[in-house]
């Protein structure tokens, strides 16, 4: 009987641990411009410029290209805006956390860039949102972010 017993509490201990281990979600493989094209398809924004090469990964990210494995950026043509959205693939798993990293510096300097110029757009950029979702890093500042988010969590989930 005792043996049944401590049976039956190790299988529910194993039962338990199974069910609140944390599973992978899987995430689509989606080309960044896809991705990209399906938000702009569902919100208006004032004019932006897409950047998807060049050195701007390293000079306003911190982020090595060896690292990428495709981007977008679409930022603001005009100063008086701090709207920009981008999309970085990482190689792979292991360089999502540096990306990620990067990304905050840029949300940083961002924050240091706005906070002396229109209070508006400071508030924005305090309030960015910088999201993991499998080997993309999605940094989002924009008064639709909440919208956005949504979008690019469709088109990749």
């Amino acid at each position: 009987m005792k043996k049944i017993i401590t049976f039956m509490i190790a299988v529910i201990m194993c039962l338990s641990l199974i069910g609140c281990s944390k599973s992978k979600e899987e995430v689509k493989n989606i080309p960044v411009a896809d991705i990209m094209a399906a938000v702009e398809k569902e919100v208006e924004f004032r004019p932006m410029e897409n950047f998807q090469s060049g050195d701007i990964l390293n000079a306003q990210y911190y982020i090595k290209d060896e690292d990428v494995e495709e981007y977008i950026i679409k930022k603001a043509m005009m100063n008086v805006s701090a709207a920009e959205i981008t999309i970085i693939k990482a190689k792979d798993e292991s360089k999502v956390e540096t990306i990620k990293n990067g990304v905050k510096k840029r949300q940083e300097d961002l924050d240091k860039q706005w906070s002396q110029y229109l209070p508006d757009q400071h508030e924005l950029v305090k309030n960015a949102k910088i999201k993991v979702v499998g080997n993309y890093v999605i940094f989002i500042v924009d008064e639709e972010s909440e919208k956005i988010e949504k979008i690019i969590d469709s088109q990749l989930k």
